[in-house]
């Protein structure tokens, strides 16, 4: 898909929904991009920033994604 390719390389934030069997966590970005990530950290509800790669899983399409660590100004 043209879409999920344009978005490589981009930082968005994700909205993280839930975990699917193989472990992944889905979510989407505020413009519905569909977003898989692996952690083994617990992200449903959670709203973090990740760096998307355009990928196709068999018939689904979505961006893999690398979660960024977590930064916290005081």
């Amino acid at each position: 898909d043209r879409f999920l390719r344009s978005q490589a390389g981009r930082v968005e934030q994700v909205l993280f929904e839930s975990v699917l069997p193989d472990g992944s966590w889905e979510g989407y970005t505020f413009n519905y991009t569909p977003v898989r990530v692996r952690s083994d950290e617990k992200l449903q509800g959670c709203c973090r920033a990740v760096r998307l790669a355009a990928e196709q899983d068999g018939k689904e399409e979505f961006c893999r994604g690398e979660l960024l660590p977590n930064r916290l100004s005081l």
